[in-house]
């Protein structure tokens, strides 16, 4: 998956220098205030310094190092961008403040920190303020058996005038024996700027751009980044998907071009509507940075960029409409940013590798039964696929009726008398847009993709008491480690079932962290439990804006906390109880509501 500019910037840039023996990396698992993004607290301790967690907003949000009850005496964060402002280091085992500061206690993007040892199984990094919701890559605990010396910083150099760097293959690990391998001569700016290397070239006019509006709003931004002529500013969308940023004029105008610069290259589906008529002026399936379109000359007062999907939630940096005199040409940062005008007459075949949807209403030739739908946006059109074999059980082993690698899946139904195994998401991350289960079979979808995120975005799934899938049963199945379940944009259950979601209880080499964000879901049918989490493999469950039919007090229960176990060692995991407001289940009880 191509990551954020901002973090192959940021990631080039990370310390290089002899460091102290500081140990192993204590951190078995994370947790904290919320998610944004889509991302997952798993990310702060995968090793990966091109995967981040993302907090909801910019201000009082904390991410969480958890360990077995030991001593430490150091810690190391690193974040990608320089957004923290003021950020504290709390014992929470004892609630001490160990240390505290600012953002300018950052260097190249990594905070070091040495104190006196301390006690505990878990310590709190509490960002108190910053620019934006800022990126955490990696949050590491040592027990250092001498002092350290930080990289030294090096002289920023002027911003790349192509491609910027990628991040260094070998990222630093916990405990080098030797110097890391010397980070790339070009450090990055404070504020990783996406601001193109050339400026489109044509006789453009002025920027019609003047107000913004949208679908909403992540991480503490705001539309009017948007427009500002600052391209380190940036909106960023709530989700990955379904999102829309809107140009506006203030009046009537004629405008025919359009160019957008994205903050990274995470866009992988979008389109250009005329708000005023309706009508899709473009559609393409990246953007990155200065993407150039151009097309039929339109008349009103607002342009609408649907961001279809995304690998993650995007950030747009500007989004500037123009009334251009002849041919423009411009320049992107990112490679394969493509663009499809609906004025012309070319038009590409759909495969199951492309990025194109199906035209016209008709459903994308890749929707077919058993297919492997990779890299891509498919839209099925509304049709109905079955598996392979009619159900007459939800016994194990079932194959799907289709299987995601890395890609969206939209306006698909799921025959009711042959479901199978639903949808598998295998590798990458995984978007289920308006996907309806007319029967649950075996499972409605299983996440396999490890570290990464499967999204379901309204649809709905039914399961009949005694119908062909037997018992009720968990509708989402969660058996990848250290990846994410979202379930939101008013996804519906209705008949009878045993769970909205569980992390797998007992999969051979079980663990975890599994985490589930649920948010604007409405279960329209009788349900056992909500959702299933292991805590002792460090899962969570984050619920907000979910309506119960017929809802009392604590029936049915909301999230319930689970000891996973092994395969190996038989039997079932043990079932602790309902939990509420803890870090396993973070919902409370105003985040249900009944009807």
């Amino acid at each position: 998956m191509v990551r954020k500019f901002m973090l192959a910037i940021a990631i080039s840039s990370l310390a290089s220098g002899a460091l102290a023996d500081t140990g192993p990396n204590l951190v078995t698992g994370s947790d904290g205030s919320g998610k944004g993004g889509g991302t997952s607290y798993g990310d702060v301790r995968d090793g990966d310094f091109s995967s981040y967690w993302m907090p909801p907003s910019s201000s009082d949000e904390r991410i969480s190092a958890k360990f077995s009850t030991t001593s430490y005496n150091m810690v190391r964060v690193y974040q990608a961008g320089d957004y923290v402002s003021s950020w504290r280091l709390v014992n929470h085992s004892t609630g001490a403040q160990i240390a505290s500061g600012s953002g300018s206690d950052f260097s190249n993007g990594l905070l070091e920190l040495n104190f006196a040892t301390q006690t505990g199984s878990k310590v709190n990094f509490m960002i108190d303020s910053a620019s934006a919701a800022p990126l955490i890559t990696e949050f590491e605990v040592y027990k250092s058996s001498g002092s350290t010396q930080p990289a030294p910083t090096p002289a920023p150099t002027a911003a790349p005038t192509a491609a910027p760097t990628p991040a260094p293959t070998a990222a630093p690990t916990p405990a080098p024996t030797a110097a890391p391998t010397p980070a790339p001569t070009a450090a990055p700016t404070p504020n990783p700027t996406p601001a193109p290397t050339s400026e489109p070239s044509g006789d453009l006019g002025s920027n019609l751009t003047v107000n913004a509006d949208g679908s909403g709003k992540g991480g503490g931004t705001s539309y009017s980044r948007s427009y500002d002529g600052n391209y380190s500013s940036y909106w960023m969308a709530p989700s990955s998907s379904g999102e829309r940023l809107s140009a506006k004029f203030g009046s009537d105008v004629s405008y025919n071009t359009a160019i957008i610069y994205e903050m990274g290259n995470e866009i992988s589906a979008w389109r250009l509507v005329n708000n005023d008529t309706g009508q899709e002026v473009a559609a393409g399936s990246s953007i990155g940075n200065g993407l150039v379109v151009q097309f039929a000359t339109q008349v009103g007062v607002k342009l609408n960029l649907m961001i279809d999907s995304a690998y993650s939630a995007p950030m747009i940096a500007e989004f500037e409409v123009y009334n251009a005199n002849g041919t423009v040409s411009g320049s992107s940062s990112s490679s394969g940013g493509s663009s499809t005008s609906s004025s012309s007459s070319s038009s590409s075949s759909s495969s199951s590798s492309s990025s194109s949807s199906g035209s016209s209403g008709s459903p994308d030739p890749a929707c077919k039964t058993g297919a492997v739908l990779e890299n891509g946006v498919f839209d099925c059109a509304g049709i109905t696929l079955s598996a392979k074999e009619q159900c007459t059980s939800d016994a194990e082993g079932q194959d799907p009726v289709i299987t995601l690698k890395n890609a969206t899946v939209k306006n698909l139904v799921i025959d009711g008398a042959a479901g199978g195994d639903g949808i598998h998401c295998s590798s990458g991350d995984c978007v289920l847009e308006n996907v309806v289960w007319e029967e649950i079979c075996e499972d409605a979808a299983t996440l396999k993709s490890s570290g990464r995120t499967m999204t379901i975005i309204g649809g709905s799934a039914h399961n009949t008491k005694d119908g062909p899938g037997g018992k009720p049963d968990k509708v989402f199945q969660h058996n990848s480690k250290n990846s994410t379940v979202i379930v939101e944009g008013g996804f519906t259950l209705t008949g009878v079932h045993g769970k909205l979601w569980r992390s797998c209880g007992n999969c051979t080499g079980n663990g975890g962290p599994r985490d589930l964000i649920v948010d604007h879901v409405i279960i329209d049918a009788e349900i056992g439990s909500v959702a299933g989490a292991n805590g002792n493999y460090g899962d969570t469950v984050t619920i907000t804006n979910l309506a119960i039919k017929d809802y009392d007090s604590d029936k049915p229960s909301v999230c319930v906390e689970y000891k996973g176990i092994d395969k190996s060692k038989g039997g079932d995991s043990e079932k602790i109880g309902q939990q509420w407001n803890t870090d396993v289940c973070n919902v409370d009880k105003s985040d249900i509501s009944s009807f």
